[in-house]
C-alpha cells in the first residue's frame, strides 16, 4: 500500500503546475479535454487546452509508471499502460467517464484519471 501512495504522489508531482495555481478539478479537466477534442473549434485557446489536457494525462501516466518502477512494485499497480498510448482515446474516455460520474467533479482530476486508466489499461 505504501508503494501505491508513493507512486501516486510521484505521478501527481509530475503534473503539478510550475506557477502557484491550483490543480484542476475533475470538472475543470473535463471541460479542457472536451474543448480539446472539439475539432470544429479552431481558436488558439482550444489548441492550448489540447496541450494542457494531453500533457497532464501523459505526465500522469509517465509519473505513475516510473513511480512504480522506482519503488520496486510488487504487482499492486492500478493500471498497466502499454508502450503505445493514444492520448486522444484517453481524453475521450476521460470526458465520457467524467460526464457519467459527476461525483468526482469537485475532486482532483487525478481521481477520474485513475479510473479511466484502469478501464483502458487493466493489469492482467
Amino acid at each position: 500500500m505504501r508503494v501505491f501512495f508513493c507512486a501516486v504522489a510521484l505521478a501527481i508531482s509530475f503534473c503539478a503546475p510550475v506557477a502557484a495555481e491550483t490543480d484542476p478539478t475533475g470538472l475543470d479537466m473535463r471541460v479542457m479535454c472536451d474543448r480539446a477534442l472539439d475539432t470544429s473549434d479552431t481558436q488558439a485557446g482550444s489548441r492550448e487546452l489540447a496541450g494542457i489536457c494531453y500533457g497532464r494525462l501523459e505526465g500522469f501516466m509517465i509519473g505513475y509508471r516510473f513511480g512504480f518502477a522506482d519503488a520496486g512494485s510488487d504487482g499492486d499497480e492500478l493500471f498497466c499502460v502499454t508502450e503505445t498510448v493514444d492520448l486522444e482515446e484517453v481524453a475521450k474516455l476521460y470526458v465520457k467517464f467524467s460526464r457519467e460520474n459527476t461525483e468526482f467533479d469537485n475532486e482532483p482530476w487525478t481521481f477520474t484519471a485513475i479510473n479511466v486508466l484502469r478501464i483502458l489499461y487493466p493489469c492482467s
